[in-house]
């Protein structure tokens, strides 16, 4: 699979670079940083790469919907498929947020909202995040999650689902983390 413009965190040039590895490995690591890029964006519920998104939501009377990522543009808002009047809601940019005062009406995936949402640049630590976690996917013996000194000890990094993330590529995306309730 070609590299995914619209989610891949890094240029596989780089990364190749940086691995010191000949372009014969190039379509290995474009899948390796679609895959580990996706994957940090599942795990922090948060778009890195900026791109439009179109998302369906519940509306449950609450006033704020919140989407998964920066907004740098809110392009419109159906409710019931009707386009809402831009001055019925408020967008929150950094926070991500469409508000309207009197609330959302009720409904099931009755409201959606297209959006181009993202980071632009990625931050650096996303990206250094996703160099780690592309690191260990290309290389099988780079596999060792956490390691302990005193009464030595370490353990293996086994991915066992969305979410786990060895610890230091879970430490540099969780600032970015969108928490869902």
């Amino acid at each position: 699979m070609p590299l995914d413009p619209a989610v891949a965190i890094l240029d596989p040039d780089d990364v190749l670079a940086e691995l010191k590895l000949d372009d014969s490995e190039y379509a290995r690591i474009e899948r390796i940083v679609n895959a580990a890029s996706a994957r940090l964006e599942r795990a922090a519920n948060t778009v890195f790469r900026t791109r439009a998104v179109t998302k369906t939501f519940d509306g449950d009377g609450t006033p704020v919907l919140d989407l998964p990522g920066p907004a740098i543009a809110v392009h419109w808002v159906t409710v019931d498929g009707k386009v809402q009047d831009a001055a019925a809601y408020v967008v929150d940019t950094d926070l991500g947020r469409v508000i309207a005062t009197g609330g959302w009406p009720l409904g099931l995936r009755n409201i959606q909202v297209n959006a181009t949402l993202g980071y632009d640049p990625v931050p650096h630590e996303v990206r250094e995040a996703c160099f780690l976690l592309v690191r260990r996917m290309a290389s099988p013996s780079s596999d060792l999650r956490s390691e302990h000194i005193g009464d030595y000890g370490y353990t293996k990094f086994e991915p066992s689902g969305e979410g786990d993330l060895p610890d230091d590529v879970e430490a540099l995306v969780l600032p970015f983390r969108r928490w869902r309730f």
